[in-house]
Parts: structure tokens; C-alpha cells; sequence
């Protein structure tokens, strides 16, 4: 036996040890809070150390290891007080989180298998890995500066963390950082709105909780790489500095918990199956996590926390699965589910072209740069004219388009009237490459997309005027004489018999397509310039090879109905919709 108790003898020791532990059982947490009490009661507390880790006599040993672990435990339930006096996350900080543009934020993706030999990173951000560089984040240029929150208890925590690290209780001290850091984190989470859903819950919770629960997990997930975990790793370094391997296991084991938590929901909002709503709530959540992974991996160092990192990318990888499995079934489902509610506009834009184009619009502006990663493989294996500039991207809307396409002939085959089924697909179609080509969309398709498109709607435009025009200007025709009279000595019965019809046909024609509306002006004056240069012509044939004037109205107004220019103004009051 060595040590400043060597010669000393049992009652000698035993005495010492009833003054120790008399000193350490009258500190209450009570009177912590009074600042001179608490200075005595540090004094003692390295006066039980420096006593009950020197050697006592075998049959004392075992008491004063017990009274040293006593004092631990005081000490650990103050630790774990203090602690959770103080929160990672404040109100002042949810107000100031911003989530950066989908366009001008880093980006991450998983391409291939995450244990496979072609998967790879990617990290579509600049800067080098600074571990431990600085922890105040700034949020819409807001410092959130973690001393400011531990300030009133900080100096307190690191006087207990340095006696438990000189008594060798690093351990304990760590267990009661995690669990502290657990509890607070949890209370967080809370007061973000957001509460952790298994997958089996996820499965049968309704869409309208759910979608909250994934809004939440977001705001969250954002406060907790900006905000929590930066404030944990300042933490660490203030607590734990007198030992590396101590911060380092404190550190990765509370961010562990946190994160966990986090991927336990990913994950089991990835299992769900309701498509059309899911899909573009799940790809930001996608986008959320690699940003967040993007930044852990700046602000912290990738090696050191290698096991976090791990199950981050793997739960980006099942997330970005999840998002490839749902799109190409995207929009039908998102159609299919708001059939009921559609409302028919005639001859004009259908409600669900605009609803499907709104979400292709948000699909293209919010994630175009994951999705292109995303379905970059996929791409490159299709034999695809890329020489016009298509993205991956560009290539997965076009099956779209293809399919709203679809959508609308369907629809328009119960459009009865001769002409409104044409005028229906043509306001569609021109409503599609207007928004088209007015947004984001066209540097996705490439240069030529619309070619198609618009050879779809000339040939729509020629069919509509040879379903609706043809017969009423089969009127003005003079094959149906017979042969019996020539053109230029018709009876005036038989010209006026012509007229009358087509007079008669074209009324109606008028009267029902005004009250049809194409919303466009310019093609509404291209459909109207198109049916007068159809029109026009043979009515003004017809009047000339009969030598008629309706000008002159006193010899022909019982024959023809309407001027030339009368029915030009006529031909040019269609489409208004009245």
C-alpha cells in the first residue's frame, strides 16, 4: 500500500472518512444556488476527491470508494440540472431559420447503391472541411450565439465536468450529458411541432395530420443543423476540454440521439403510399437532409463522425428512392385523385390542365437540380436525342405532358357539338406551351420540344374548321344543281334557296360558338383569322358568280342576308365566351 494513508490506522481512517462524508451529505440542492455556498461546496468536492482517491487501508477502501460515488452522483444529478435549465432551441431562433431557394442551395445526392461499388457523392457546394471552426450560425444574418444561452450556468457545468474528469468518472459525465441532451432535444422538437411517428403509425396516420407531422420534421430537421447541434458541439469543446476523447464520444453520442430521430421519421414517411399527395413533400424533406448533411460534414469534419454520416446518406439514399418510385406515377395519381372534383369549362381550359401544370411548374422551380441528380443514371441509359438540350428532368415531364395529353383527348370525346371537341384540345394544348415557354420548364425540354406540339395544333385547327365550316359552306356550293342550270342563269329561287340555308346554318353557328371561349387573345384572333380565310372567300365567290350585291339593298336584300363585311364582323366576335 502506498499513499498519504499508509501508516495511518483503521480509527484514524474511519474518522476521516465520517468528516468527509458529514461534508458532502449537507449540501442540498436547495442552497446550490447561492454563489459563496457554492464555492464551498466545489472546495469540498476536491477535497473528497483528493482524499478518497488516495490509498486507504483495505477495510476502509470500499467506504470511501462508496462516499467518492456518492459525491459523483451529486454532482451528476446538479450536471443534469443545470443542463436542462437551459434549452437548445428558442422562438427567437424558429423565427429566423430561412430554408435556402432549392436553386441557390448546395445539393446532395446519392447516385447508385450506398454499399454498392458505383455509388458515389456528390456535394455540389464549395468550401473546406473546418471542424470545430465556429459554431455561432447565422440565420437570416441573425448570430445565434450558444454562449448567450449557457452563459447564467456554463461556468458552473465546466467546474463539475472537471472534477468528474479528474475523478475519473469521464463515463458518467458523458451518460449525463446524453441523456440531459436527449430531454432537452426532445422538449425542442416539441416546441417545433414535431413528434416522432413509427412506420407503422406512418402507414394509417391521415394525409391532412400527416402532411403537419412532415412540414414540422423539416422546420425541425433545419433547426437542428443549424441551430441544436452546432450548439451541442460548442457544448462539448466549453464541458468537455480538458479531454479530446471525451468531447469527441459526448458529441457523437448526443448527436446520435438527435439525428436518429430525425431519420427515424424519413424513414417512415418514405413508406407511405399515397403518391400524389406525398411526393413533393417527401422530395423536400429529400433535399432538406442532404442540404443538412452538406453543412454537418463542413461545419463538424467527416471523420469523426463517421457513423452519422453513414445513416444520413443512407437515409437521403431511401428517401431519393422512394421520390424515383413515385414519379413516373405522379401525376396520374395527382389527376385520378381530383377527378371528382373537376369542374368542365366547355371549349375552354380544363381545371385539371391548370391544376397538373401549377404542380409540373412546382416540380420544375422547387427541385429541378435533385431531381436531374436523381434521375441522371436512369437518363443516360435510355437511347435518347439529347442534341437539343432535353435534361434528365425535361425527359420525365415530357411522359407527363404525354400523359395530360392523353387526359384531355379522353375528356374531350364527350364534347358532342361539331368543332368544340378540336377547340378544346387546341385551348388546352396552347395553354401548356404558353406556360411552357414563359417559365423554367423550356430550359428542361431543350429548343425544339413545342414542334410536335404545334404541328398537334394545326392539324386540330384544320379539323375543327372542316368539322364545323364544311357543311354550311357546302351550301354555296352549285354541284348540287344538278347539271340542269348553268352558274350564271341559276333561278333567283334556287339562289335564294342556297342563301337561306346558309344563312339559316350560320346563325346557328354563331349563336353557339360565341358563347364558346378561347382565352388567349392570340390564338383566339389566329382561330378567327383561320375561319375567315375559309369562309369569306367562298361567300364572296358565291355572291360574285351569281351577280349579287347585297350592297345594294334595294334589289337584293330578300337574297343575301349579310355584307361581306357584316360577316367579317360576325366571324370576328367568336370565342368571347358571352
Amino acid at each position: 500500500m502506498s499513499g498519504k494513508y499508509q501508516e495511518m490506522d483503521s480509527s484514524i481512517g474511519t474518522a476521516r472518512l465520517d468528516a468527509i462524508e458529514k461534508a458532502v451529505l449537507m449540501w442540498e440542492p436547495s442552497i446550490y444556488h447561492l454563489n459563496v455556498l457554492r464555492a464551498h461546496y466545489f472546495h469540498t468536492v476536491d477535497e473528497v476527491i483528493s482524499e478518497c482517491t488516495s490509498a486507504f487501508p483495505d477495510d476502509l477502501q470500499i467506504r470511501a470508494e462508496r462516499i467518492l460515488e456518492l459525491t459523483m452522483s451529486r454532482l451528476v444529478n446538479q450536471f443534469s440540472q443545470l443542463m436542462l435549465r437551459n434549452h437548445f432551441l428558442h422562438e427567437d431562433d424558429l423565427s429566423c431559420i430561412s430554408y435556402q431557394s432549392p436553386s441557390d442551395s448546395p445539393r446532395y445526392s446519392i447516385i447508385g447503391s450506398p454499399d454498392g461499388a458505383d455509388s458515389r457523392i456528390s456535394l455540389s457546394t464549395s468550401g473546406t472541411e473546418s471542424p470545430d471552426s465556429n459554431f455561432s450560425i447565422a440565420a437570416s444574418g441573425i448570430m445565434l450565439d450558444p454562449s448567450e444561452v449557457f452563459a447564467r450556468d456554463l461556468s458552473d457545468l465546466k467546474a463539475i465536468a472537471h472534477r468528474m474528469i479528474h475523478a475519473n468518472r469521464g463515463p458518467l459525465l458523458i451518460h449525463a450529458f446524453v441523456s440531459s441532451c436527449h430531454e432537452i432535444v426532445s422538449n425542442d422538437f416539441s416546441l417545433a411541432g414535431f413528434n416522432e411517428v413509427s412506420k407503422d403509425e406512418a402507414l394509417i396516420v391521415p394525409w391532412d395530420v400527416f402532411g403537419v407531422h412532415m412540414k414540422n420534421w423539416i422546420r425541425v430537421t433545419m433547426a437542428a443543423f443549424q441551430v441544436i447541434l452546432p450548439r451541442k458541439r460548442w457544448l462539448c469543446n466549453e464541458i468537455f476540454a480538458p479531454s479530446s476523447e471525451l468531447k469527441e464520444t459526448a458529441f457523437g453520442e448526443a448527436t446520435g440521439q438527435c439525428v436518429n430521430s430525425l431519420i427515424r421519421f424519413a424513414e417512415a414517411a418514405s413508406c407511405r403510399r399515397d403518391t400524389a399527395r406525398i411526393m413533393l413533400p417527401l422530395l423536400s424533406m429529400y433535399e432538406t437532409l442532404g442540404d443538412a448533411l452538406v453543412g454537418f460534414h463542413h461545419s463538424f469534419g467527416k471523420s469523426s463522425n463517421k457513423l452519422i454520416h453513414e445513416k444520413l446518406e443512407m437515409t437521403i439514399h431511401t428517401l431519393g428512392k422512394a421520390v424515383m418510385r413515385m414519379l413516373p406515377i405522379w401525376l396520374e395519381d395527382l389527376v385520378r385523385e381530383n377527378l371528382i372534383n373537376a369542374i368542365e369549362g366547355g371549349a375552354g381550359i380544363h381545371c385539371l390542365t391548370r391544376y397538373a401544370m401549377s404542380y409540373i411548374s412546382r416540380l420544375i422551380n422547387d427541385h429541378k437540380i435533385s431531381l436531374n441528380l436523381l434521375l441522371h443514371d436512369e437518363f443516360f441509359k435510355l437511347e435518347v436525342d439529347r442534341h437539343w438540350g432535353i435534361t434528365p428532368l425535361g425527359h420525365k415531364v415530357l411522359s407527363m405532358l404525354s400523359y395530360l395529353h392523353s387526359f384531355l383527348e379522353y375528356k374531350s370525346n364527350y364534347l358532342k357539338e361539331a368543332g368544340m371537341r378540336e377547340l378544346f384540345l387546341i385551348n388546352n394544348i396552347h395553354y401548356v406551351v404558353e406556360l411552357v415557354n414563359d417559365s423554367e420548364l423550356k430550359s428542361q425540354l431543350g429548343d425544339d420540344w413545342d414542334q410536335n406540339i404545334m404541328w398537334q395544333t394545326d392539324k386540330l385547327i384544320s379539323s375543327y374548321l372542316k368539322r364545323t365550316w364544311s357543311e354550311i359552306l357546302g351550301h354555296l356550293s352549285d354541284n348540287n344543281s344538278g347539271g340542269k342550270y348553268k352558274v350564271l342563269f341559276a333561278p333567283k329561287s334556287v339562289v335564294r334557296q342556297k342563301l337561306k340555308r346558309f344563312n339559316s346554318a350560320f346563325e346557328a353557328i354563331y349563336n353557339l360558338q360565341s358563347s364558346w371561349k378561347v382565352p388567349n387573345p392570340v390564338l383566339r384572333r389566329e382561330i378567327r383569322e383561320a375561319v375567315s380565310e375559309t369562309v369569306i372567300p367562298v361567300y364572296c365567290s358565291f355572291l360574285e358568280r351569281h351577280q349579287l350585291n347585297p350592297s345594294v339593298e334595294k334589289y337584293h336584300l330578300d337574297l343575301a342576308m349579310y355584307t361581306i363585311t357584316e360577316l367579317k364582323e360576325l366571324v370576328f366576335n367568336l370565342f368571347e365566351g358571352n
